[in-house]
C-alpha cells in the first residue's frame, strides 16, 4: 500500500501485507506485513555503505602494507574523510527516518483500524 500520490516525498515509506490461512486454526489467519522504506531508497543506501566500507578496506590494506615495508602510506588520509562520508550517509538516512515517521505512523494506524487489531503493543 502507497500514500496518496500528493503525499509521497522520497522518503515516505510503504506497507506491504500478506495474509495466510492459520493451518492451527481453520478459522483464522496470519497476517505479515512490513512497513519500511521503498526498495530503491534501501539499496541506494546499502550500496553507498557497501562501497564506503570497501574503499575503506583497500585503503586501509594498502596503506598499512606501505607503512609495514617502510614506505609513506599518505594513502591512509583519505580514511579520515570517508569515515566522515560514512557519518554524513548515516545522518541523511537518520533525518530521512524522522521525515517518514508521520506516514509510518499514518499507514500503522491504516492497517488497525482496517483489520480491528491492535499491532506493536500489548493486545486488549
Amino acid at each position: 500500500m502507497f500514500l496518496p500520490k500528493e503525499e509521497q516525498h522520497y522518503w515516505s515509506p510503504q506497507l506491504s501485507i500478506n495474509i495466510e490461512e492459520d493451518e492451527t486454526n481453520p478459522n483464522g489467519c496470519i497476517i505479515r506485513g512490513m512497513c519500511g522504506p521503498r526498495p530503491e531508497v534501501w539499496s541506494m543506501f546499502v550500496f553507498f555503505y557497501a562501497v564506503i566500507g570497501f574503499a575503506i578496506l583497500v585503503i586501509s590494506i594498502v596503506g598499512f602494507s606501505n607503512l609495514s615495508l617502510g614506505n609513506p602510506g599518505p594513502i591512509l588520509w583519505f580514511l579520515p574523510l570517508l569515515i566522515i562520508v560514512f557519518l554524513s550517509l548515516y545522518f541523511v538516512a537518520h533525518q530521512g527516518q524522522k521525515l517518514g515517521h508521520d506516514q509510518m505512523l499514518l499507514l500503522h494506524d491504516f492497517v488497525e483500524d482496517s483489520t480491528g487489531l491492535k499491532f506493536g503493543g500489548e493486545q486488549d
